[in-house]
């Protein structure tokens, strides 16, 4: 998957059959839909949502799958699945091809994801000796109004060093989250593994919107000091 467009799939619920009649392999009978975890769509920033028509088999089958919605929060363009978000609340979202109609899809619309913030309390942190590891990494992903904005998927990446003296949760060099209510990340610290640890620690932050692109604001380091 391309990192332009990072997202986390999950098959949708049930099969939406088109007649009592079962086809056989190759004959569509019902749509599966792929829906984003989580299933968030940002004011002013555009998606395309994703779907395929089945055989009885669950084999994917060639079909023109369209998309359809009663809710204003979103704008759709039932034919290429591109939607956006125009109001927040939910939206409820559903495939068709032909005379299948798949099953119901319920989207997040929340605000955009403006700004990432690391301020100065945030953008250096000090471990003692006597710890096992920093104090939480809490950078700030953020709207216009400088208000958290959750569910926002957020990387960050370990800079320096990449000896494995100090790692991310997981003993990894680069880790994954979603941001909280709060617009932080949750108990992402930088843990002692093996070895003397380095005088500093350098890890970059970067987010982006559920359609991929970059939230401004990318690219700042957060510094860890270890005491020696």
């Amino acid at each position: 998957m391309r990192r332009a467009a990072v997202l986390s799939l999950a098959a949708g619920a049930a099969f939406a059959a088109a007649c009592s009649d079962i086809g056989g392999p190759g004959v569509p009978v019902g749509i599966e839909a792929l829906v984003p975890v989580p299933a968030v769509i940002q004011l002013g920033d555009t998606i395309r949502l994703r779907a395929r028509a089945v055989d009885q088999n669950g084999d994917s089958v060639d079909a023109v799958i369209h998309w359809r919605t009663a809710d204003t929060t979103v704008a759709l363009d039932s034919t290429t699945g591109l939607v956006s978000g125009r109001f927040t609340g939910s939206a409820k979202l559903q495939p068709l091809a032909g005379t299948l109609v798949g099953p119901m899809v319920t989207f997040s619309v929340t605000r955009r994801a403006d700004t990432v913030v690391v301020d100065a309390a945030a953008e250096s942190l000090f471990v003692a000796i006597a710890d096992s590891a920093s104090a939480q990494l809490l950078p700030l992903v953020a709207d216009s109004a400088g208000t958290g904005v959750a569910n926002v998927r957020l990387i960050l990446t370990l800079v320096a060093p990449t000896d494995g003296s100090v790692l991310l949760p997981g003993a990894k060099l680069a880790d994954t989250v979603t941001t909280s209510g709060a617009g932080t990340p949750a108990g992402v610290v930088l843990r002692k593994v093996s070895g003397p640890p380095p005088d500093s620690a350098l890890v970059e932050v970067e987010a982006r919107r559920p359609s991929g692109a970059v939230v401004p604001g990318s690219g700042q380091r957060i510094r860890v000091f270890f005491e020696q």
